[in-house]
């Protein structure tokens, strides 16, 4: 029996994605993606940038990456 755990996910293809809170907040898109993280980006001008980590990701829509989580919980 071979243990499977799952799609693969391909990290860098997020990239650009927007990210979306479960309660259909807007906290971003992904700039940046290191071992157990991704750095996202709001605004145009005056760019806000944080971190969140990998873990808190529910799903990929094919446009958007939802969170497991709120917007306050992510902006903590």
């Amino acid at each position: 029996m071979s243990g499977s755990s799952g799609p693969t996910i391909l990290w860098n293809q997020l990239k650009g994605k927007k990210v979306k809170t479960n309660d259909g907040k807007d906290v971003g898109e992904i700039n940046e993606v290191s071992q157990n993280h991704l750095r996202l980006e709001k605004g145009t001008i005056s760019k806000d940038k944080f971190w969140i980590p990998k873990y808190i990701l529910d799903t990929f829509d094919g446009n958007n990456v939802w969170l497991s989580t709120n917007e306050e919980d992510v902006r903590g």
